[in-house]
């Protein structure tokens, strides 16, 4: 997460404007049975960066198996 997830969110924050909309679609993993929030962690990171959740669309991937209820794209605002 602080490796990459964190940059990649810092630079698309300094890159947009102040109206800028960032999205990302990523699920939870699950490994063994055990969650890895990744979609927690990716929102965490977004919000501390500087950005605030807007809304989620959900979505329907054919190619992707997911425990998850449904796939969402995740929109962010810059403050």
């Amino acid at each position: 997460m602080e490796e990459y997830v964190r940059p990649t969110i810092k630079n698309c924050y300094l890159a947009l404007k102040d109206d800028g909309v960032f999205c990302f679609d990523v699920i939870n993993y699950y490994f063994s049975g055990k969650k890895i929030p990744l979609v927690e962690d990716w929102t965490r990171i977004a919000e501390e960066e500087g950005f605030y959740f807007k809304d989620k669309i959900p979505i329907k991937s054919k190619m992707r198996k997911t425990t998850e209820d449904s796939e969402y794209i995740y929109l962010f605002m810059k403050s």
